[in-house]
Order: C-alpha cells, then structure tokens, then sequence
C-alpha cells in the first residue's frame, strides 16, 4: 500500500512490522517533511534577516555606521542589504551603497521602502526626476516614516519648504519604527531650527543608550550648537555624572557658560581651562568667543588681537576679531582688517572665508553702502557668480528696493549649478527665507494701506441728503 509513491507502514497482528517493509521507505510524516523541504526554493533561507540587522540599527540611531557595516559584514538579507546602504551612505560612499541598494532590490523586489532609498540616492546623483518620483512614492505611502523622511530631502530639492517640513513632522511622528533614521532626524531639525523636534529627539536618542558617555558627549555638543539650553544642561550633567575626571569638562564647562550668556564667568572659565591645557586651539578659539562678548577693555582687545596673529589661517579667529570691532561701532577698522587677510594671504579657504565675511558684515551692520562698495570691489573674485547676486539682494533689501532683491534671489535660486552642491542649494535655502520675507511685509504693507483707506472713508464726513420740498 502507498501514498504518494511511499511504501505505508503495515503492521502484523502480533505488533512486529515485516522485516521486507521496515528498510524499504521512511516513515510517512518523515517523507512528507522531505517532501516539504523540497518545495523551498534552493538559496531562500540564506536571505532571511539574522540578529545582526537589529544590531546594526541600533549602530546606526548612535550615529555608528561603520560598526553597522562591521555588524553586517556575514548579512545577505534584503533588509541587511538596504542597511549597508544607509550606512554606506552616512559614511559618504554613495557608489558603494547604490550596490547595496539594488542587491536588496535584486532580493525583494516589491518592497517600495527599497525603491524610496533607491531614488533618494538617485536625488543624492542629481538624477533628473529622482525628487519627484521620491514625492510620488510618499502620496502613495503617507504612512511609512522611511519615506516619509526620504520625501523631506525631496521637497527640500524642490524648494517646496511647506511639503518639506509636512513630511518631516509626519515622519517624526513614526521615528520609533525607523531608528536608523533618528540621528539624521535630529541633524536636519538643527539645520531647519525646529527647536521643539531638537528637545524631542535628543530626548528619544539619550534614551537609546543613557550610559553611553560617548554618544552622551556628541548629543551634548549638538545642544549647545542648536542653542537649546534646557537640554544641553541636562546632558552636561549627564557627561559630569558618568565621567566625572574627563579631561574635556573644562572645556564644556565654557561652552555651558557661553550657551547661558554668562559671558564673564566664561571668560575666567576659559583662562583656567586653558592654564591646565595650554596651546589648545579648541579652547583658545573659546576664549576668542568670551573676549568679543565680554564689555571691551585695552586688554582684552589686545588678548584677542593676540589669539588672531597667533592663528592667521584659521577665518574663526579673524572673524571674532572683526565681529569685536563691528560691536563696538567700529565698522570700517573691521573691514580693512578683512581686506588686508584678502590681500595678503597664501591659503585659498582663508580668502574666501573673508570675501564672505567682508561683505556680510556690513549687511549685517545695517551698512548697505558700504557693503555695495565691497561688493564692487571684489565681485570678480567669487568663483561662483550667484554669490555676487544673493549679496546684492541683501544689500537691495536694505535699501527697501524690495521688487529688485526678489529678481536677485530668484535668480540664484533658478541658476543651473545652485542645485549641483550643498553650498548651492544653502545658498537657494536663503534666498528662499529673504523672498518669504519681502512677501510677508509686502502682506503686511497692503494690509496697512487697506485699512488706512477704510479709515479715511469713515473719517471724512457724510453729505446729508435734501428733503423734498
């Protein structure tokens, strides 16, 4: 007797199957596992994701992407594939994770949060309608944070802010569910100055890995940058609690105090650190900051003076310097201090750090005149013109010429080689702010003389109408 061409176990009356029967087949349900086996596809069981891939995401919410790619190293997961990619990408090797992209593609072909990488790295190339089609997949798929979040870079490549910030605050509502995302999250909030995302996923990622006094220390140093004075005392706290001899804390500590606006006790803060760690360019670049905020004195001048000849390549050191002139109404001396560095050094970065600062130190003056006379003077020196078209649009904006800055943002905003950089599109982002800006007033303005009509109309007196006679 058989079933499906196997020999079926017979059993004699006294218990004992025939010896003929016990060696010809397996058991029933032993052939039908085989059989079940046998239908899996050969290879399949090698592409399902092992521990390894929880443990590279969690690498990557620490903002750890080499050690999520050391963590996948053995991974052959579709999942484990696209996770490369992501770190791969963090770690700026786009050519290396486009392959990682597509072998997961190549694995799950069906899985859109795939496809979503996949365009975002396309929008990373500049490939032509890589943004819009990220923005087609997201219409699709409102509810993935994933791309949710790939769709933010999209809007931003757009220009289309509104969208830009609607899907980042959907993505930020899922993040739990993507926390390979999260730190990047976090680094686009600082960007767009969305302090209340900062406070939230600073909170979110500390929770990751309270102890890690490592990760503790770089959120620390993302807080001070945001400005979010709340939680970078906390986590300054927490960096004294579980490193309590670390030789960085001095320096924090005048951080702290420069975040608090304790300028003076920064100033001694700076002096004392610096005593037990001298030469340090971190911190004498700290004490720069605590000289050009601290009530000017001969001496502090000529402290600071000294920190600049001591750092003469280094634009942070010229640029507190001149800010330091600029704050005590001393304007022009700033500016032959800019031009003297254009003019005299050697180092590439330094002069066009100064070019910027040369000219957007008077705007931010409140100096346009002088700022349109540098401008002149060095416009043929940026080698990339749209530079020259966004100063003049801050000078004309100034200059209350608000039809004539619009066409002047609008042109850098529109110009082929904005988008082919990230110093571009910044460069687009500002002058989008500048445009919004001259719109909202322009709302403003027109509602003034709107309501200023009104009232004359009511004002002025009413005729009385004659009776009949």
């Amino acid at each position: 007797m058989s079933c499906l061409g196997v020999n079926v176990r017979r059993v004699s009356r006294d218990g004992f199957e025939p010896r003929h029967v016990v060696r010809q087949g397996c058991s029933f349900f032993g052939c039908l596992l085989i059989l079940l086996l046998a239908t899996i596809p050969s290879g399949c069981n090698r592409h399902l994701p092992t521990a390894q891939v929880e443990i590279a995401r969690k690498h990557l919410q620490l903002n750890r992407p080499q050690l999520a790619i050391d963590a996948l190293v053995k991974e052959d997961s579709a999942e484990g594939h696209y996770l490369k990619a992501v770190a791969l990408q963090a770690k700026g090797e786009r050519a290396a994770a486009r392959e990682q992209i597509d072998e997961a593609l190549s694995i799950s072909p069906e899985e859109v949060k795939y496809k979503a990488y996949q365009s975002l790295l396309d929008l990373a190339a500049h490939k032509p309608g890589a943004a819009q089609h990220l923005i087609e997949l997201y219409d699709v798929h409102p509810s993935s944070p994933a791309i949710a979040f790939f769709a933010t870079r999209a809007f931003v490549a757009q220009q289309n802010l509104q969208g830009a910030v609607k899907s980042f605050k959907l993505g930020l509502t899922l993040v739990d569910e993507v926390p390979e995302f999260m730190f990047q999250a976090l680094q686009h909030a600082v960007t767009t100055e969305q302090d209340a995302d900062v406070r939230q996923l600073l909170k979110k990622l500390e929770a990751a890995a309270p102890n890690d006094s490592g990760f503790i220390r770089e959120l620390l140093t993302i807080a001070v940058k945001a400005k979010v004075v709340e939680p970078a005392q906390h986590l300054f706290q927490r960096v004294q609690t579980l490193t309590p001899e670390a030789p960085d804390l001095p320096e924090l500590q005048v951080k702290m105090e420069l975040l608090l606006k304790r300028n003076e006790e920064a100033l001694a803060a700076a002096h004392k650190a610096l005593e037990g760690a001298p030469n340090q360019p971190g911190l004498e670049l700290l004490l720069a900051e605590a000289l050009l905020r601290c009530d000017p004195k001969p001496e502090r001048e000529r402290e600071l003076v000294a920190l600049v000849a001591k750092h003469p390549d280094n634009p942070d050191f010229i640029a507190r310097h001149a800010n330091y002139l600029v704050k005590n109404k001393r304007l022009p001396e700033a500016l032959v201090v800019l031009n003297k560095v254009i003019a005299q050094t050697k180092v590439t970065a330094v002069r066009a750090a100064c070019l910027n600062m040369v000219i957007r130190t008077p705007i931010e003056a409140n100096a346009p005149g002088l700022a349109e006379q540098e401008l002149n003077k060095h416009q043929a020196k940026f080698s990339n013109p749209a530079v020259a078209d966004y100063f003049m649009g801050r000078i004309l904006y100034l200059k209350h010429d608000y039809a004539g800055a619009l066409v002047r943002f609008q042109k850098v905003v529109t110009s082929q080689g904005t988008s082919q950089s990230d110093a571009g599109r910044a460069l687009a982002s500002e002058c989008l702010y500048w445009q919004r800006q001259i719109m909202a007033n322009q709302m403003v303005d027109d509602r003034l003389k709107a309501a200023q009509e009104e009232l004359k109309k009511i004002s002025q007196p009413t005729t009385p109408k004659q009776g009949k006679s």
